[in-house]
């Protein structure tokens, strides 16, 4: 019973699991929180785009930083927190050193400079949690149960 987690490695020993190497070296550009905290849209200077519909936090020097959860709360400071300006200001410009995703769980995780990390963490067994869109169109998505599918844009998605 080895690690769960599906790594630079481990996904190219596996043909059949989906690989996240590609966004290494990337940078986070933009985030879209215009529909949060249900929906974020996580843009890369390598033209990847990520949604995420589930929980996500941000780990700074070894401590949750801040939570989607967190987005819109005033927590009796004087303004309410934007969680999308803070995770910008985390990361900043570093760019990815590794990005992993769990093969059980369908966490991915993204690790930047400085032990920076961002965790999409997988809360539904249901509905899709987050869906990861490679500039050729090719989509990786974390359906219900933790599974990670990949589909390219010129073949039926899933669901039709």
């Amino acid at each position: 019973m080895g690690p769960a987690i599906q790594s630079n490695t481990a996904a190219m020993s596996q043909p059949n699991s989906p690989s996240v190497d590609f966004l290494v070296g990337q940078r986070l550009i933009r985030i879209d929180a215009s529909a949060a905290p249900n929906h974020w849209m996580l843009r890369f200077d390598g033209e990847a785009r990520l949604g995420v519909e589930t929980l996500w936090r941000i780990i700074v020097d070894g401590r949750v930083a801040r939570t989607s959860e967190d987005h819109a709360q005033q927590f009796g400071l004087p303004s309410p927190i934007d969680a999308g300006e803070e995770l910008c200001n985390a990361i900043g410009a570093k760019p990815i050193q590794a990005s992993s995703y769990d093969s059980v769980t369908g966490d991915l995780t993204l690790e930047f400079e400085a032990g920076v990390r961002l965790e999409i963490i997988v809360t539904s067994a249901g509905y899709e949690n987050w869906n990861l869109i490679k500039a050729d169109g090719t989509q990786l998505i974390a359906v219900g149960g933790g599974e990670i599918v990949s589909y390219s844009s010129g073949a039926e998605q899933p669901g039709t």
